[in-house]
């Protein structure tokens, strides 16, 4: 069975309140296919949220709690 993967992203600005849990952002992918890493797609993702959040100072991205990155 596929993994699912779900990445947490709470985006930080300068000047603002930090984020209420409601307002954490969550990133989810059905799983490994076609061959590809789980690596592979968790920097994928990475990339996406870096592309969506590209005005905010600080991007923090977990899974299942644990800091992946800060970007």
């Amino acid at each position: 069975m596929e993994e699912e993967i779900i990445l947490e992203v709470i985006p930080i600005e300068i000047g603002e309140m930090y984020p209420s849990k409601e307002e954490h952002w969550y990133f989810k992918n059905d799983g490994l296919k076609n061959g590809a890493s789980r690596e592979f797609l968790i920097d994928y993702m990475k990339q996406e949220i870096k592309e969506k959040f590209e005005d905010c100072k600080a991007i923090i991205v977990l899974e299942k709690g644990k800091v992946l990155d800060i970007l």
